[in-house]
């Protein structure tokens, strides 16, 4: 068998798997020895962009179709489209941009990944492939950590015997291969990757569902459930997104995903006045988080705040069983993070002052701080996942340029990347994000003692 049929038999085994495939373009060696692309249009993503006219939207598992792309170019890359597509979630960790150490943290907070299909890719980093939980799993890059992506619906990721960059092929780590007599298996997607913000959904809720839900208590567990969310106000995205994790983590076996999908909108077009709370086993959830009574301590200025943080913080302080300050003050701490350095108030002829708070909020173990927090800067983080894509591309021309360099040459500074929050961040990773940057930074740090 030649390896050129080898290669075909791989591709078309994954499409074998329902994993829609597509070509990509893929490194060459120009004249003076430098790395191009068979794209030859730079600058673009060496060896990652796809061949096709439609691009993403072509991917498909047609044997036909894909033994046409390589017999046109047999040396093509290739990638898989990740979602619901295929039925798969990549975790995408890049030892580069500081993904090892981001996914030990998380490992040791939520535990370790499980066993799954691991591609070793060409820079050095890693792919760990999950079965997709149903609904819509969103893509992003560095919001779980830094050096740590997600490929969900409307993504792909370069697969074997696809050849990097650096000249080096991606291939699938022994024992944790797709394919051969030890085939592994895709697990499933852990909680907190899935839906970090919805980690303590059952304890915001004040719903316990139980750890296991048998077949023929699901549907009625699983609506109760709904209720309660959708009484704490919860709306119809928010309780598919819990109802898909509780049923992924909880029901043996899972209820398919129409049913998920008709539970959480069925209970969802109600008004949360018309659904029912709490019964009489969940109990009644009481506020997890109680305002100190001191003398000295001034009643939260709630009205001080635009008309549209007042909503806000009200609506989430009945969702999350709390009090408007526990919204309120990140929401205040995240705009002022968003306008950075860029404006200052004068105070008076000879001072200024620019934008920059510090706020915290201390409270017991389960007060929904955490959930607070995430609410409070959801709007941001798709801002500054564009920011790092972009950062991203910068790198691949950087690297192209770099490449082309000719004898004598000296190379540039690589681009700066531009970030706006920051997630429980060593204060020496802090240091490196802040060195030259010309705006400011979020810093939001979920346990503040750990990192004092």
């Amino acid at each position: 068998m030649t390896a050129s049929a080898t290669k075909l038999d791989q591709i078309l085994a994954y499409a074998a798997r329902g994993w829609r495939v597509l070509p990509l373009h893929y490194p060459i060696e120009l004249e003076d020895g430098a790395i191009g692309c068979s794209c030859e249009r730079p600058p673009c993503s060496i060896g990652k962009h796809p061949m096709t006219t439609h691009g993403l939207l072509d991917a498909t598992v047609d044997t036909a179709t894909i033994a046409g792309w390589f017999k046109q170019d047999p040396a093509c890359g290739w990638g898989v489209a990740t979602g619901a597509a295929s039925g798969v979630v990549v975790l995408d960790v890049d030892p580069r941009h500081g993904g090892d150490e981001s996914l030990h943290d998380l490992e040791q907070r939520y535990g370790t990944l499980p066993s799954t299909i691991i591609t070793l890719t060409g820079s050095g980093g890693a792919h760990y492939w999950f079965k997709h939980p149903g609904g819509k799993v969103s893509n992003s890059a560095g919001i779980l950590g830094s050096g740590l992506d997600i490929r969900g619906d409307g993504g792909y990721v370069v697969v074997p015997p696809s050849m990097h960059l650096l000249r080096k092929a991606y291939r699938w780590d022994e024992g944790h291969r797709p394919d051969g007599p030890a085939a592994a298996e895709l697990a499933i997607l852990p909680r907190w990757i899935a839906q970090p913000e919805y980690e303590h959904v059952y304890q915001v809720s004040g719903f316990e569902a139980p750890v296991r839900i048998p077949e023929g208590e699901r549907d009625n567990t699983l609506t109760q459930m709904a209720g309660v969310l959708r009484y704490a106000a919860f709306e119809t995205p928010g309780i598919e997104a819990a109802l898909h994790v509780a049923n992924q983590q909880r029901c043996d076996p899972p209820l398919p995903d129409t049913d998920i999908r008709r539970i959480a909108w069925s209970i969802g077009r109600k008004p949360p006045w018309e659904t029912p709370g709490p019964t009489l086993e969940t109990g009644t959830p009481e506020p997890k988080f109680q305002s100190v009574a001191l003398d000295a301590l001034e009643p939260f200025p709630l009205a001080a705040l635009p008309t549209v943080l007042q909503d806000f913080a009200s609506h989430w302080a009945r969702a999350l069983h709390s009090v408007p300050e526990i919204i309120a003050i990140p929401c205040l701490a995240f705009a002022s993070g968003a306008i950075g350095i860029t404006k200052t108030v004068r105070l008076n002829s000879r001072h200024s002052e620019t934008a920059m708070l510090w706020t915290g909020i201390i409270g017991e173990p389960g007060s929904a701080k955490s959930p607070a927090i995430a609410e409070s800067g959801r709007w941001l983080y798709p801002r500054d996942a564009e920011m790092y894509a972009k950062w991203e591309s910068d790198m691949d021309d950087y690297r192209w340029r770099m490449s082309q360099l000719k004898k004598g040459e000296r190379p540039t500074e690589p681009p700066a990347r531009q970030q706006r929050v920051a997630k429980d961040m060593t204060t020496e990773a802090l240091g490196k994000i802040l060195h030259g940057d010309n705006h400011g930074l979020i810093n939001a740090q979920d346990e503040l003692g750990s990192w004092i």
